[in-house]
């Protein structure tokens, strides 16, 4: 039986049944949230139960197919290399519940490629000697998918020296077809500074960026191509077409300008990059951990020392600390670090109001308060405990929220218990 509710409230009710918070909204506050594997996997899990509801819903009548396959495309996570072939001929097949010639590539917005998420060591043995035939297979992939507004990439840290200069390709189709793209992140993928130029100078439409990669700036010979049980005769031929296709959409730019871009995480070793754009929205910089962080970085990030209001802090125990990094950036109101840092030497700052910290101990929490009661903190107005539920706070830390509730601090967590 056809069931009365009209297609625009069926329509509505799929919408509101099938959404995960968060898969496109460039103002989150944790913008990039799959940057970690563990992070990755719970994205993943949540979209695959969407994908089996938006399923189930399009089996119920012609109805909930025609309106459940508007959704049912929307958001994918690939993490097993031998879901990339099979996904690019489900990409490139027309709908079937719409007149108009569409693929169900358009409908994408959301893509993830976390190769290597669930196992680094199958994955290397069964990726690396055929590396840029992968990455031709991904290029045609967004092909088909010209309406993405977010896509995030990573490989894993399982990418060799070896493999530099094959991945182009990927930025190329990437500049060339996705001009919708509001989030980029990628990680372990090699890169040159250059083709970051390229890629971004066709990215108008970028609002976060992240590339954590190391930056090699040799020319090594690919790894030889060998095609074994993941590609298919019309796999290849795919990625032939891919290849053919492949172009720089602009030339070499001296400067890029970014007019949308608020959010920034790039890795230190991209420092020179940063002399070549503008980016007159700019408000979130993450400060990355790892090698290449270095002073002539962070000075290089202090070409926007007035615009940006929060800082994240991924250097655990390394340069910089979290007061040299509010030296350094003057405007911050919100600040994120992994742990809380005694330092007693602060500078007075009047404008941070929000500090966030994956836990709190004793000493520093005595130590953080000290510093407000003196005045070096009189803005400050939370402090957010990323790694601690409410129910902890509430029974083992009651006296220390009461003791900054009469300096006007909250002391919460970053999320509802379980």
């Amino acid at each position: 039986m056809q069931p009365s509710v009209p297609p625009e409230i069926l329509r509505q009710i799929i919408r509101i049944a099938t959404d995960i918070p968060g898969m496109l909204d460039t103002s989150s506050p944790d913008p990039f949230d799959t940057s970690s594997c563990g992070q990755a996997l719970e994205m993943a899990a949540m979209a695959t139960e969407t994908f089996a509801l938006k399923r189930n819903l399009s089996r119920v009548s012609r109805l909930f197919y025609s309106v459940t396959e508007e959704f049912m495309y929307e958001y994918i996570v690939l993490y097993d290399l031998d879901q990339l072939f099979p996904l690019l001929r489900s990409f490139d097949t027309l709908l079937k519940s719409t007149e108009h010639k569409i693929l169900r590539g358009e409908r994408c917005k959301r893509l993830e490629i976390s190769f290597g998420q669930r196992s680094p060591r199958r994955m290397l043995a069964e990726m690396d000697p055929q590396l840029l035939w992968v990455y031709h297979g991904i290029g045609k992939l967004f092909l088909t998918c010209p309406n993405l507004q977010v896509l995030m990439i990573h490989f894993g840290s399982f990418i060799t020296r070896t493999n530099v200069g094959v991945s182009e390709s990927l930025w190329m189709h990437i500049a060339a077809r996705l001009k919708s793209l509001r989030v980029l992140s990628v990680s372990s993928i090699l890169i040159y500074e250059g083709d970051v130029l390229r890629l971004l100078s066709a990215l108008k439409s970028l609002e976060r960026l992240r590339i954590t990669v190391t930056n090699w700036k040799d020319t090594s010979v690919p790894p030889p191509i060998r095609t074994v049980r993941l590609f298919r005769p019309d796999d290849l031929a795919q990625c032939l077409f891919a290849l053919q296709s492949t172009h720089w959409p602009t030339n070499m730019l001296d400067s890029v300008t970014l007019p949308n871009l608020h959010a920034l995480e790039l890795a230190g070793g991209h420092c020179d990059l940063l002399a070549h754009l503008e980016l007159p929205a700019l408000r979130m910089v993450t400060i990355p951990s790892g090698p290449g962080l270095d002073e002539k970085y962070l000075r290089a990030l202090c070409k926007w020392k007035s615009q940006i209001t929060r800082l994240v802090i991924s250097s655990e125990g390394q340069y910089p600390t979290m007061w040299e990094a509010l030296q350094m950036f003057p405007m911050v109101r919100d600040l994120t670090a992994e742990r809380f840092d005694p330092y007693f030497d602060v500078v007075y700052h009047p404008l941070l109001q929000v500090m966030r910290f994956k836990t709190l101990h004793a000493h520093a929490s005595t130590s953080l308060k000290r510093l407000v009661d003196g005045g070096k903190l009189n803005g400050l107005r939370e402090v957010v405990l990323m790694e601690v539920y409410q129910s902890t706070i509430d029974e083992h830390m009651a006296t220390l929220v009461e003791q900054f509730s009469k300096c006007g601090v909250q002391l919460r967590s970053n999320h509802p218990d379980k």
